[in-house]
């Protein structure tokens, strides 16, 4: 049974979440370093299947679309900043002995 049906409030103290969150970076962070971001994406995606929340159809096909669309916006932006003049791109820096 649930807190909730137990007629306990499903409440966390702000201690509490405090204290997962910090839990949560750590984890997070630490995988980030060791597997960059497709490593946590299929990280995250294998505890759907495994809470059984999701069939495993559901996350490759999720994990597929994400991807592919990853993708395609890292081709368009390459492609973007190519073709973009090497100036917009640059920060604005003048030099100090340049005459105003």
């Amino acid at each position: 049974s649930t807190p909730a049906a137990e007629g306990r409030p499903a409440t966390l103290e702000a201690a509490q979440v405090e204290a997962a969150t910090g839990q949560l970076e750590a984890i997070v962070g630490d995988a980030m370093e060791r597997t960059g971001v497709p490593g946590v994406a299929v990280a995250v995606a294998s505890t759907r299947v495994l809470l059984g929340v999701h069939w495993v159809s559901d996350v490759v096909a999720g994990l597929s679309v994400g991807w592919t669309w990853w993708a395609l916006v890292s081709i368009a932006m390459g492609r973007w900043l190519l073709r973009t003049p090497a100036h917009r791109h640059a920060p604005a820096v003048v030099p100090k002995d340049a005459a105003p």
